[in-house]
């Protein structure tokens, strides 16, 4: 009997956080599969991957600065302490954003010279390097808001907008790689879905923050 009474805090918090984390590696894996069964598509799909490393690469550094991010945001949402969990997380992007995005500006002008570095044929693919730095800017900026409902416990609400994500990526992945766009209608597919990921986030971030104001007054 006792073991049920930690089914509340499995339910709230273990459920939908492996859940939003298992969800990632198959919608990948999914909207590779329309690409690579395209013709060229292993070519295509070379590119793209030598792309998502230089995204791997900016990510190190806010990973990092995520993880010790989350217990302070815990604590500061524990407490009811709205102005100081905003203001860490107001840091948090400001941070992330001055890391990442002069990187982001520096590799897009070596763009055709950084894909030139996987061999020549990679040259011309300078557009979806640029467009995979760009949705990594976004990444970027939209983690910190990500950690923010996860430290206030909702991670229900965390997960629907991963699912959403999801549906965006596969449904773009569908439409711009089946017009033939290969690699850049991928990479566009993804950055269209963390645009729609990043815009939701932010509205509720904002819906709940001001629902705090209101409680508060």
């Amino acid at each position: 009997m006792d073991a049920w009474r930690e089914w509340p805090i499995l339910w709230k918090f273990s459920l939908p956080a492996v859940l939003a984390g298992i969800m990632v590696g198959p919608v990948n894996w999914y909207c590779a599969t329309l690409l690579v069964n395209q013709e060229n598509g292993y070519a295509q799909m070379g590119a793209y991957n030598a792309a998502l490393q230089w995204c791997s690469l900016l990510l190190f550094l806010p990973g990092i600065l995520g993880q010790v991010i989350v217990p302070i945001l815990s604590e500061r949402l524990g407490n009811k302490d709205r102005k100081q969990s905003l203001k860490v997380l107001s840091i948090s992007i400001k941070t992330n954003t001055i890391i990442v995005w002069p990187l982001i500006i520096l590799f897009s002008v070596f763009s055709r010279s950084i894909m030139g570095l996987y061999g020549s044929e990679f040259g011309d693919e300078r557009l979806l390097l640029v467009i995979v730095l760009i949705t990594t800017g976004l990444i970027a900026i939209a983690n910190p808001l990500g950690d923010y409902l996860v430290a206030g416990g909702r991670l229900w609400l965390g997960f629907s907008l991963n699912l959403a994500w999801g549906v965006a990526f596969i449904l773009g992945t569908i439409l711009w790689v089946g017009i033939g766009m290969g690699g850049m209608g991928l990479a566009t597919a993804r950055l269209a879905g963390y645009l729609m990921h990043g815009f939701w986030i932010w509205m509720l971030i904002l819906y709940l923050t001001k629902n705090v104001t209101r409680t508060s007054q």
